[in-house]
């Protein structure tokens, strides 16, 4: 089974026979999420 889903301009694929689990999976989406909310703040702010 694979998951896919869009974060702002990110497309994100989980496939499940991968060596991670659903919680790690969940663990490194909300740590790219983090970092990809960051760099669109700092970019929107070097843009003024």
């Amino acid at each position: 089974m694979t998951d896919q889903f869009m974060l702002e301009e990110t497309k994100i694929i989980i496939c499940d026979d991968q060596c991670v689990s659903k919680e790690e999976a969940e663990e490194i989406l909300e740590d790219l999420a983090k970092k990809i909310k960051f760099c669109a703040a700092k970019k929107k702010h070097q843009s003024k």
